[in-house]
């Protein structure tokens, strides 16, 4: 069991020990927990877990391979390093001794600096840090054709019923938009169980639109003090084109967000153009790779190029401000 010190380091809601044993419940992959000390204070924690990963899938070649990850095993942008990097590069060192066969580090912010660490871009994360007091000023910070927008995407969901609640409502139904999504990803990771994402906790909350009696999409989004997180969400793709679902999604995770308070809305990676468009902009994730044979070090620094993220986004010019 992790110490109460520990969610002092976590930093969200993703890595505190309720979530990580909610993940243990739902989502078991041998995870395992590392901490360093100094003296009475807990200064730094890793999360490592087994994975099978296609070590090609910024490529869309299938090549499954069992590792282990550093990182929070629910597909989420945050690294699976709590601390100061003061910390964080001394404990990795450590973790790195007692893990055998290749070791990924997922979402790494900033970068370990261990030598013989093969390191490299990985999907950025999308983030709009605002200081907005609603969101009626959020619109009005942007321009005209933005505003525009906007006012044609939420007129495609006219007539739809917004309904907020516990996660526990995901029903059947909407856990297959879920795995509609997950399939159409060219970046899996673990694919969440409908019972995940139906026991998520506070402060998860489900949020879904339907009209007619059809689903037309939902999303699990969680508001912190300090931040909004977009975590996973679903849509029915032969409705999407007619209600603009997905960027109705997306305005509604920002709206609750401005309205909570939090200056930070984290709209989470992947379908970086959409998010971008709503004036968020990417903060980039790295990840590392390591064996402790330096032969197995050299084929991964060969074959990085084929390992990392190597997209490139236009930061589109949303807000009047904007130079």
């Amino acid at each position: 069991m992790l110490p109460p010190a520990w969610d002092e380091l976590a930093g969200t809601c993703f890595r505190t020990r309720a979530f990580l044993e909610h993940c243990e419940r739902h989502n078991p992959c041998h995870q395992r927990y590392y901490g360093l000390w100094r003296g009475a204070d807990l200064v730094a924690g890793a999360i490592a877990y087994d994975l099978t990963l296609d070590v090609l899938t910024f490529q869309n070649v299938r090549s499954p391979l069992r590792m282990t990850v550093i990182g929070v095993p629910c597909s989420v942008a945050w690294p699976g390093l709590l601390g100061k990097p003061a910390h964080t590069n001394p404990l990795l060192a450590a973790v790195l001794e007692r893990e055998r066969g290749l070791v990924l580090g997922l979402n790494s912010a900033p970068r370990p600096t261990l030598p013989g660490l093969v390191q490299g871009p990985t999907l950025p994360t999308v983030v709009l840090e605002h200081e907005h007091a609603s969101f009626d000023a959020y619109l009005a910070a942007q321009r005209s054709d933005y505003r525009r927008r906007h006012h044609q995407i939420t007129a495609a969901m006219a007539g739809a019923e917004r309904i907020e609640g516990p996660c526990g409502e995901l029903t059947e139904r909407g856990y297959g938009l879920y795995l509609g999504a997950y399939e159409r990803s060219e970046a899996k990771l673990e694919k969440l169980s409908h019972g995940f994402l139906a026991q998520l906790p506070a402060p998860f909350r489900l949020t879904r639109f339907e009209r007619a009696g059809d689903l037309l999409g939902w999303h699990i989004s969680a508001v912190e003090p300090d931040r909004a997180t977009f975590f996973m969400g679903g849509v029915d793709q032969g409705l999407n084109t007619e209600h603009k679902t997905y960027f109705n999604l997306l305005f509604d995770v920002i709206r609750a967000g401005i309205q909570a308070g939090a200056p930070v809305i984290d709209l989470g990676q992947t379908a970086e153009v959409p998010k971008l468009r709503t004036g968020a902009t990417l903060q980039p994730r790295g990840m590392f790779a390591w064996n402790r044979w330096r032969p197995v070090r050299s084929a991964l620094r060969q074959a990085a190029p084929w390992l990392v993220y190597g997209e490139g986004f236009e930061q589109p010019r949303v807000f009047k401000d904007h130079p």
